[in-house]
């Protein structure tokens, strides 16, 4: 936190709150063309595999399969949570 302390705004303010919150909306904004360039090549890399399905390395396709699964693990962890930390259902 001492290497950090220059970021840190004393007392903060509400006109500060506003100017970062607005410098994060557009800071985001900016980057949209960037990840919608950067999905697109996804997408591209995905049809080309799909397309040549032969030439699948079984590493890429083990690669695959574990995002999935850690994608799945990371739902039902969601979900659990979302819960209130019940495995079995929501409380009524």
């Amino acid at each position: 936190m001492e290497k950090n302390k220059h970021y840190v705004v004393d007392p903060p303010t509400i006109d500060k709150c506003k100017d970062l919150s607005k410098q994060l909306f557009y800071t985001r904004l900016a980057s949209l063309p960037g990840r919608y360039e950067s999905f697109w090549k996804e997408v591209d890399g995905a049809k080309l595999l799909w397309k040549n399905g032969s030439r699948l390395k079984i590493e890429d396709a083990s690669v695959a399969a574990m995002f999935g699964i850690e994608l799945y693990a990371w739902f039902c962890l969601g979900e659990i949570v979302g819960r209130g930390f019940t495995v079995t259902g929501y409380h009524v």
